[in-house]
């Protein structure tokens, strides 16, 4: 059984030295962007560890741009989530601009969808659908957004 609970944006400074990884739910053009990952086998919204001496905020950048060739997009916080023990920020990202990517082989990411409805079955039981879920009811939309326009050669 998966351990999950939810935290508030507001414990973000007491807790940022502790989070692991991050989670975007991901939207281009109002569908969801869903990425299929070849090691668990299930949909999922796309996210990934936090790299050591990396910030919250640039780990969500990567993760988003590597495994969906994302280039701009706005990020906007809006939870934390606890799952095993683990602590992980979870972002809104409002995709507006992708380059194409490249699936090579023993890729982590076997394919990218949009969809207007998450798939039944996705990865970690519920946690995607109440991640979706934590977001339509967050009430303070738009007070926390980064617009990210990558600088490429930090990820080449």
């Amino acid at each position: 059984m998966i351990e999950q609970q939810w935290l508030e944006l507001s414990e973000f400074h007491e807790l940022e030295q502790e989070i692991q990884f991050v989670i975007m739910v991901s939207q281009f053009q109002e569908k969801y962007v869903m990425v299929h990952n070849l090691k668990r086998g299930g949909w999922e919204f796309p996210g990934g560890s936090r790299e050591a001496g990396e910030s919250v905020l640039t780990a969500a950048g990567r993760e988003l741009y590597e495994e969906t060739g994302a280039m701009k997009f706005m990020l906007e916080p809006f939870g934390i989530y606890e799952m095993n023990g683990k602590l992980g920020m979870v972002y809104y990202a409002n995709i507006t601009e992708f380059r194409a990517v490249s699936m090579e082989p023993n890729s982590e990411i076997g394919a990218i969808k949009m969809v207007d409805i998450l798939p039944e079955g996705m990865s970690f039981g519920d946690m995607f659908y109440s991640l979706l879920h934590q977001w339509k009811g967050y009430s303070a939309k738009g007070t926390r957004e980064h617009f990210v326009d990558l600088n490429l050669s930090e990820y080449l």
